[in-house]
């Protein structure tokens, strides 16, 4: 008897490829973790360990109840629950706008560089992705909206996907230029998904348009300001027939108690977040005003992190921070070239790096 493999779905792209996991990241706990925009504050980190040490056994061995978050957010957002749709982090919420709207063949447009995530679900679901690309300048990388609303225009896509601030450049749209787009991708009945993922390091947002454009989803996480990566939970905000929807396609549940509760008492503390956004931005002002004075060229990003270029330097800087943080040293894309990013951190923990790095460049 001859045993056949099973044949993948036609639209699923074979191209796709994933990181294994038969091996580990192995992030030392012995150095500073400045690699992927987690929260780096250790006064949050240490007011989110009290409220895990609170957290009851139900939060473990029960099924959640998921109307308590839904709950929590509708007053913290001041937006009815049949607004919103919680998933497994921004992430979620961006495969469930896939699952929901894209059809093969259908067309995507995103940017480039950013979040992995947009062209992989075109590819899952066979659609045709068409990134808008950065460019570069001496003042940062550049997409300009009309170059986002000319592609709109002239490809009528079925879904935008957008992220305000975007990573990893760092960038944003005006509020006014978000209008402009969302604007025109309604009127070439195409979704447009903002991602607000780093809101409020930015706090600009175009959540007050969900039910002036029936088109508008807005995605947020957990992950980042609220200091919460390792929970695994975001939500969504769109009109009421969207989020509807939306919800025809969700799991049984959205996410596990132990996860909800942390974001139910995170969201009664919202104050505690606020000022470590706070001190996180204060920190990265410090670091890149530090760079400046040493000369070296740096991107002032919107989000929680910010790029340094160490050009002549850079082998030499590297060497000297290997064994102390772990950071983005290089990108390949043409309007990142030369530039490492590093996630903010508080002004004490940043002074630190600074010390090392004149050492190198300014030596005694």
């Amino acid at each position: 008897m001859t045993l056949k493999i099973p044949e993948r779905r036609p639209s699923l792209s074979p191209n796709i490829a994933r990181p294994s996991r038969e091996t580990s990241e192995n992030r030392s706990e012995t150095i500073l973790w400045l690699d992927k925009n987690e929260n780096m504050d250790p006064t949050y980190r240490a007011f989110i360990h009290t409220l895990i040490d609170e957290i009851p056994s139900a939060a473990v061995f029960a099924y959640p109840d998921c109307h308590k978050l839904y709950k929590k957010l509708s007053d913290f957002l001041a937006v009815p629950i049949n607004e919103l749709i919680i998933a497994a982090g921004s992430d979620g919420i961006i495969r469930s706008v896939y699952d929901t709207f894209i059809m093969p063949g259908d067309t995507v447009i995103y940017t480039d560089p950013t979040f992995a995530m947009y062209e992989l679900y075109a590819q899952m679901l066979g659609a045709k992705a068409l990134p808008l690309s950065y460019q570069p300048s001496v003042e940062g990388p550049i997409l300009t909206v009309e170059i986002v609303t000319a592609a709109i225009k002239s490809s009528n896509p079925k879904l935008v996907c957008l992220p305000n601030p975007n990573s990893p450049t760092g960038t944003v749209f005006a509020p006014a230029e978000l209008h402009a787009i969302i604007q025109t991708a309604s009127q070439h009945g195409a979704v447009i998904l903002i991602d607000e993922a780093y809101h409020p390091f930015y706090s600009a947002t175009v959540l007050p348009l969900i039910n002036e454009f029936p088109n508008l989803i807005v995605a947020r996480t957990f992950s980042k300001a609220w200091g919460c990566a390792g929970i695994r939970l975001g939500y969504g905000i769109a009109c009421q027939a969207l989020i509807q929807d939306m919800h025809k396609i969700r799991p049984m549940y959205e996410g596990g108690a132990l996860s909800f509760t942390i974001a139910e008492r995170l969201l009664d503390h919202a104050d505690e977040m606020y000022q470590s956004v706070a001190r996180l931005n204060a920190g990265k002002l410090y670091f890149l005003k530090e760079m400046q004075q040493l000369g070296l060229r740096t991107l002032t990003t919107q989000g929680n992190f910010l790029h340094v270029a160490f050009d002549c330097y850079a082998h030499a800087v590297h060497q000297a921070l290997s064994d102390k943080v772990l950071y983005r040293r290089d990108f390949t894309h043409p309007s990142l070239a030369g530039f490492s990013r590093f996630s903010a951190t508080t002004e004490e923990i940043f002074s630190g790096l600074v010390s090392v790095i004149k050492n190198v460049i300014q030596p005694e």
